[in-house]
């Protein structure tokens, strides 16, 4: 898939024509990371936002004593940095590729020169900003009122919207290791090990070689 194609499928330019694709092309940086490689550190000052175009990374921030909390996963499509676009500040999580990932980097005062020229981009990213934000307001709240099985298959729930593909009874899933999930919805490893093969036990999750395959019946 070559750029404006990828781009086609970006929800914030999925409304511009070839000519304002062509133009986003121009500007685009490709870089390469591998699986573990730190993409972005909160500490790190941000000028620039990143599209994924091929891998799966996620966005996660550190207390002072070193526990990690994952806030997301994205994957091919998906865009991260946008804050950088907008306030001159360090960034506010860290970014790590979880697999071999290629992204595609917009600097900002290149990017600026675009959203000036074409209002759909800004009003699309706003959208998808609030729909970040509301997504952040409930996990807080499941992590106040649910148990940890409640929060693992709360999550399920979101990748499915975010991510999933049925096949057949089953909704397909990028393969997220127990650790991340761990991290995501709170507790230890050995709690999400023991609740993952409680769902293999019952026949409601199936786990390949790069991804997960979720039954509906979870999902109700």
């Amino acid at each position: 898939m070559n750029l404006n194609d990828l781009l086609k499928e970006v929800k914030i330019f999925s409304n511009l024509n070839n000519e304002e694709l062509d133009e986003i092309s121009k500007v685009a940086i490709k870089k390469n990371y591998k699986k573990d490689e730190i993409i972005l550190r909160e500490t790190e000052f941000g000028n620039a936002l990143y599209l994924i175009g091929k891998g799966q990374v996620k966005v996660s921030i550190y207390s002072d004593e070193g526990d990690e909390t994952i806030l997301s996963f994205l994957q091919e499509g998906d865009f991260f940095g946008e804050m950088a676009l907008f306030l001159d500040s360090f960034r506010c999580a860290n970014v790590v590729a979880i697999k071999d990932t290629e992204v595609y980097l917009f600097q900002r005062e290149d990017f600026y020169k675009i959203l000036q020229k074409n209002f759909k981009i800004t009003r699309k990213i706003i959208e998808i900003l609030c729909r970040r934000l509301k997504q952040a307001n409930f996990f807080i709240d499941a992590l106040a009122h649910l148990d940890v099985s409640s929060r693992l298959v709360k999550f399920f729930k979101e990748a499915a919207k975010e991510y999933g593909k049925e096949e057949g009874d089953f909704i397909v899933l990028p393969r997220f290791n127990q650790q991340d999930l761990a991290n995501k919805v709170a507790t230890s490893r050995e709690t999400i090990s023991r609740l993952l093969a409680n769902l293999k036990e019952s026949e409601l999750l199936k786990v390949e070689r790069d991804k997960m395959l979720i039954s509906k019946k979870v999902l109700k």
